[in-house]
């Protein structure tokens, strides 16, 4: 693996050189923001009409953007991601685990197979305890809450709760061992 820096550095140099992605588009308005700050005609928020009539901090609003285009956006990162030479049963799997795990406005309740304990791994990590990544398949069960619009999502989940760790389903999913 590789050091935090260069993780961030070349998520950082892949993201300015793909400015048509997802990821590139949600850093260039973002820039576009920071300049107008430094020219006195902006402030250190983002309104995107999608999410409701709010002026949302930089980070609430890149998550809000990744969500709304998350298909896209993980067909689009996947490319950066495998650069890192992660194992590719652990890659695939994490990857879709991600997919499943995080909020959406219109889910209903659902259940995913997993290759490993990610569920378990990640809850214990965001618990403070030791954690364990094992190779044992897994059914995550997911009981969802369904949003009417991306406005309310918005408003409840990365307005209201996103400081509490509720952008995803992690503290929620239930995983269990297949036999």
């Amino acid at each position: 693996f590789c050091s935090y820096k260069k993780f961030y550095t070349s998520l950082l140099e892949w993201i300015l050189s793909k400015p048509g992605t997802v990821a590139g588009k949600v850093f260039d308005r973002i820039n576009g923001c920071l300049d107008d700050v430094l020219s006195e005609k902006g402030t250190l928020s983002i309104s995107d009409e999608r999410f409701g009539k709010v002026q949302w901090p930089f980070e609430e609003y890149a998550y809000l953007s990744v969500i709304y285009e998350s298909d896209r956006f993980f067909s689009e990162i996947s490319d950066f991601l495998k650069a890192f030479d992660i194992d590719e049963k652990i890659f695939e799997s994490l990857l879709e685990f991600q997919k499943n795990i995080l909020k959406n406005p219109f889910a209903q309740d659902f259940s995913f197979e997993c290759s490993y304990n990610f569920a378990e791994y990640f809850n214990n990590l965001l618990n403070g305890r030791k954690a364990t990544l094992v190779n044992e398949a897994q059914t995550v069960s997911v009981a969802v809450r369904k949003f009417d619009n991306w406005e309310m999502f918005a408003k409840i989940v990365a307005w209201y709760g996103r400081k509490d760790s509720n952008s995803t389903y992690i503290k929620t999913a239930l995983s269990e061992k297949k036999e």
